[in-house]
């Protein structure tokens, strides 16, 4: 089934991965799909945090749990755990070669950034007006201001926590996991809400969330929002993104890091 007026814009990472398999698999077929090869990145001017962000990724990358003692006992059977629940697309199958296999039409777009001219005018002669939105950097005001309609899922409850690392500021300040569907803005994760999801704790692989869940979540949220588009000829749309509530995360600090571990490890093996 061709979901008309719906069209994807699709890069190689597990979320489009995530979102075009479970679609097809589901009978849907967005409209129009690109597929952005985007080759190189314009430079940016460095940010005053980019040298903290980058030590704090290297104490993520080799922090040491110190807030409470993990065992033999009580990390063995993490190790090695699949979870399962999250595998509901196969990470191994790039976007292009999903299309490929159900034989759909899609173009592919060699760009710079998201801001290339190259995309903002296939965009803008489109004839469809909504487009998922799969990630590679931040949309603009040069293709907000085309009068289409970007849907962006966020890993986190909006308006409450913005900004990166939804899943894990979710777990620490909320004791909970949520998307939300939103349509985009020029201000970040301040759109319109679409809908919005709960969802369990994520499983813990190793000494981290799985590296698959925030694609599994986003995806399960996506799907059913263009299920009720199908079946009702429009988005729902759960209310406006309230500007003075919540607040913008960041890249989180190890020690609090720590903590969310904690929670999610407490959470899954005695249910509190």
């Amino acid at each position: 089934m061709i979901v008309l007026d719906v069209g994807c814009l699709l890069i190689d990472n597990n979320r489009s991965k995530a979102y075009i398999q479970k679609l097809l698999l589901n009978n849907f077929v967005p409209e129009q799909i690109f597929f952005l090869n985007i080759e190189k990145r314009k430079k940016e001017t460095k940010n005053f945090y980019d040298d903290l962000f980058s030590e704090i990724n290297k104490f993520n990358i080799n922090r040491k749990y110190f807030y409470y003692e993990i065992t033999e006992k009580a990390i063995n059977p993490l190790v090695n755990f699949v979870p399962r629940n999250y595998l509901s697309f196969n990470v191994l199958e790039k976007p292009c070669e999903t299309l490929d296999k159900y034989g759909i039409k899609y173009t592919v777009l060699n760009i710079d950034s998201l801001d290339d001219e190259i995309l903002i005018n296939e965009i803008e002669k489109s004839q469809v007006n909504y487009f998922i939105f799969s990630g590679g950097g931040i949309l603009k005001k040069d293709i907000l201001s085309l009068g289409k309609n970007f849907i962006h899922i966020h890993p986190a409850l909006l308006p409450d926590i913005r900004g990166s690392m939804g899943i894990e500021w979710s777990v620490l300040l909320k004791n909970e996991c949520s998307a939300s569907a939103i349509f985009m803005s020029e201000e970040i994760d301040m759109g319109k809400i679409i809908k919005t999801k709960h969802f369990d704790y994520p499983v813990l692989e190793g000494n981290n969330v799985s590296p698959l869940f925030c694609s599994h979540i986003r995806s399960e949220l996506l799907l059913e929002i263009v299920k009720e588009f199908v079946e009702n000829g429009n988005f729902p749309l759960f209310g406006n993104n309230i500007k003075d509530k919540g607040r913008s995360y960041y890249k989180m600090h190890p020690l609090l890091n720590n903590i969310v571990f904690y929670k999610c490890l407490k959470n899954r093996t005695t249910g509190a």
